[in-house]
């Protein structure tokens, strides 16, 4: 709750409304407003100033008020970004860093029981705190009546100006108004306020995804790029009937817009970014790695504790003995950053061409899923020398690594099982470590040894106990394409026995996208960026099956 993590735009806009219980179904739902300037922060508190209608509702609450019953209040809200973090007892906490509010409400139950009305210190020079109620009525109706920007009138109510002072400036207003902007009549697109952007993102959404839009923006589908660039600079207030498509455009795109056009088509090229580096992670990378969170670019280091050794008999005395754990070096690896950037031509704005951006953010995603898949199979590939041992991942004194040549079969998998079900916990000095009994969980393969796999898992309804398949339902197929040969591997559920570890920087997990737009690139310039490192940080539970 700072001012850093609040949009304020809509507040500062004047466009923020006070609604009953968050219902938006129709204006009477509407109880009054937000007044701009009002947003104040004290720790992990805020405040508004809000004013009342004098509807039937908002009469109602004001009477209340009056009487000292004070309200319940509650925010409806959109979160732009977030932060996952973790707490040293291990439970998962999200800190939301970017968030806008887009309402407020008066509600009988509140999410949160401290959030409520208090009394603000209503007063006038000129009137009076009697007649605050009366001056404030009838300086909101002339405002309501005559469209009035909201800081005028807001400045007039604070100060208390006389009403008649009031009434000649806005005479005044209204005429520099006119000489400024004569008026002509102008089709407007029928948008409510508080739905425009998103339904903006939706409809740039569903045009780069191909994936058929939501409702709010079915009527979007055949704007062009400049005509919803237009829409976003109407909610900010922004008079475009003047403006030609490419004065629009620039307007969007200037390096200090009061647009959301950018950070909206930024957005959806996000959503298409992700789902498509989802859809391209290799089964080793989704499957086979432990993620984890790193709050730097320094290299991860840790130390590793061996087994305590076998709990021992308390004697008669109930004497209890000392035990030690030894300290075993920890695998180590760091983050690096891998980025690319995209440009998107001012023609290419005007020509209406999100195909090329759309383009690039499924391309993005995929290569940024194609970044980590290379990295982690590279590990595999490698056969790594772990600090642990000073050996490589894959050894016979590891107990994990087949004599050559082990060609896939039941054979071969039961020496693998096998070897994975006798591997022993962290040397603690005693000859006589416990057995791990590791679960195989996963047979990886490259395409070369697909179909023999298959045959290997396959179900056998046999007639005799001889011929069942000792394999089925017991291993999981993964079939990798980077495995160009024979080779094989067996791993146990990562979640239990990791050996393959990747991690992203805190609160930027994935690729990330960000926008740059102004009066030198005559256009917007998109980058895609990816914190990421992967390592190995264990050997007992993974088998492997090296190609001859």
């Amino acid at each position: 709750m700072t001012p850093e993590a609040v949009r304020l735009d809509r507040l500062e806009s004047g466009a923020m409304s006070v609604l009953d219980n968050h219902s938006n179904g129709s204006i009477e739902d509407r109880l009054g407003t937000v007044v701009p300037g009002s947003v104040r922060f004290d720790g992990t508190s805020a405040y508004a100033t809000i004013r009342l209608s004098r509807n039937n509702r908002g009469a109602r609450i004001l009477a209340d008020l009056a009487d000292g019953h004070p309200f319940a209040v509650s925010v409806g809200y959109r979160v732009h970004s977030t932060q996952d973090t973790e707490t040293e007892n291990g439970t998962s906490l999200r800190l939301v860093t970017d968030w806008e509010p887009l309402e407020l409400s008066i509600v009988p139950i509140p999410a949160d029981p401290i959030a409520r009305t208090r009394k603000h210190p209503m007063s006038s020079p000129k009137s009076g705190n009697a007649a605050v109620p009366e001056f404030i009525s009838e300086i909101e109706a002339i405002a309501v009546r005559h469209d009035l920007p909201a800081e005028m009138v807001s400045k007039a109510i604070d100060n208390g100006v006389d009403i008649d002072a009031f009434r000649a400036a806005v005479l005044n207003y209204l005429a520099d108004e006119e000489e400024k902007a004569p008026t002509f009549g102008i089709a407007a697109m029928d948008m409510e306020k508080g739905s425009s952007r998103r339904a903006v993102e939706e409809a740039v959404y569903a045009r780069m995804a191909g994936v058929q839009p939501t409702d709010s923006a079915r009527h979007l589908m055949e704007q062009s790029l400049a005509d919803l660039a237009r829409v976003c600079l109407e909610e900010r207030n922004i008079d475009t009937r003047q403006l030609t498509r490419n004065e629009v455009l620039e307007r969007s795109f200037a390096a200090h817009t009061t647009s959301d056009f950018p950070m909206l088509l930024q957005s959806a090229g996000r959503r298409v970014l992700h789902e498509n580096f989802q859809l391209a992670q290799s089964p080793v990378r989704r499957m086979l790695t432990r993620s984890i969170l790193l709050s730097d670019f320094r290299s991860k280091q840790g130390i590793r504790l061996s087994d305590m050794g076998l709990l021992e008999k308390v004697n008669e005395a109930g004497e209890v003995s000392h035990t030690t754990r030894a300290e075993v070096g920890a695998e180590s690896y760091k983050l690096d950053t891998f980025a690319r950037i995209f440009s998107m031509s001012r023609q290419a704005l005007i020509n209406d061409d999100l195909d090329a951006f759309a383009d690039f953010s499924r391309t993005a995603g995929r290569m940024a899923a194609e970044t980590e898949n290379r990295l982690v199979f590279g590990l595999l590939k490698s056969n790594p020398i772990m600090d642990e041992t000073g050996k490589s991942l894959f050894h016979l004194d590891h107990n994990n690594l087949a004599v050559a040549p082990a060609p896939l079969s039941e054979d071969t998998l039961s020496a693998a099982r096998r070897a994975m079900r006798t591997q022993r916990a962290l040397d603690n000095g005693e000859k006589d470590r416990p057995f791990l009994s590791v679960q195989p969980k996963y047979l990886v393969v490259g395409p070369e040894l697909e179909t023999t796999a298959e045959k290997q898992l396959a179900a056998i309804y046999a007639a005799t106990t001889g011929d069942v398949n000792p394999f089925t339902n017991r291993l999981e197929l993964l079939v990798e394409p980077r495995i160009e040969d024979d080779s094989w591997f067996v791993f146990a559920d990562p979640a239990n026995y990791p050996v393959l570890e990747h991690a992203y920087l805190s609160g930027a997990p994935g690729p990330q996208m960000a926008s740059e737009n102004g009066f030198e690139i005559m256009g917007v310039r998109f980058r895609v960026s990816l914190d990421f490192g992967a390592g190995v940080i264990d050997y007992r539970g993974a088998y492997g099956a090296f190609s001859s």
